[in-house]
């Protein structure tokens, strides 16, 4: 069983690292188009004014997203007590057995 396992192991790393690849498509770029998306990338203008209104229109800036945000925002800390540690002499062995 371990051979047949050694063996389908190899056989298909061997099938894997031989098989070719697919080739994508090499689709050839006009230089000019991509001079000019790369002027607009760098302009921060990649959007055009028309499409910037028609967003506009659609968003409703007086929505909330939920009812915290009308809540005024506090913080509050919660301070722990500090127990003061303090030595006790006394007889308190079995103390829990009353008799």
């Amino acid at each position: 069983m371990k051979n047949f396992v050694l063996i389908s192991v190899v056989m298909l790393s061997l099938v894997g690292c031989s098989s070719q690849s697919e080739q994508t498509s090499q689709v050839i770029y006009d230089m000019k188009t991509v001079q000019e998306y790369n002027a607009r990338v760098i302009s921060g203008n990649t959007v055009t004014q028309t499409q910037k209104d028609k967003i506009t229109q659609q968003i409703d800036t007086s929505l909330k997203l939920n009812q915290s945000d009308n809540k005024v925002k506090t913080r509050t800390k919660s301070v722990l007590p500090i127990l003061p540690v303090t030595p006790s002499v006394g007889y308190h062995y079995n103390y829990h057995y009353f008799r």
